[in-house]
């Protein structure tokens, strides 16, 4: 159980794309965990129907067709079906399969959410001219004005 505020941080094999079928009865790629793998936007949609916000997923290593191959190479001959062309196979998962951090946050609804800067430069610049946000837009070359920092025309 996460608490509320808490962080999820996973690493897992993601898909940039869903696995044509084929490929996904491919018994060595259920082994090297690929045909399980959830393409990116799933992983997105099913950490946001489950709660989570602030979701991010870092590629950490996209697999290129050089390193499919290597893969392919360890397979059992047997476990590849005679009409799976494996050279076509590999290029067409060129770049599809990476390793990725997966991260998102658990929503805590009693933490204060912090207004965007936009909005708290507006409240504060509209002040007056000895507000701290007038000051460095003064400083950066700008006045305020109605909630906005203008620039100075040269």
């Amino acid at each position: 159980m996460l608490r509320p505020g808490g962080r999820l941080a996973i690493s897992d094999i993601v898909l940039r794309r869903p696995l044509p079928p084929q490929i996904v009865k491919l018994m060595g790629l259920w082994t090297g965990c690929i045909a399980g793998a959830l393409p990116e936007a799933v992983c997105r949609d099913e950490l946001r129907t489950a709660g989570f916000q602030e979701i991010d997923i870092e590629p950490t290593n996209v697999l290129s067709g050089a390193d499919l191959g290597d893969l392919a190479g360890q397979l059992d001959p047997a476990h590849i079906p005679p009409d799976t062309d494996v050279v076509s196979t590999i290029d067409e998962l060129d770049g599809v399969v990476m390793s990725a951090f997966i991260r998102a946050r658990k929503p805590d609804p009693a933490a204060r959410q912090a207004l965007p800067l936009w909005r708290a430069h507006s409240r504060c610049s509209s002040i007056g001219s000895g507000t701290p946000i007038a000051r460095l837009a003064a400083a950066a070359g700008g006045t305020t004005g109605g909630g906005r920092t203008k620039s100075r025309e040269p």
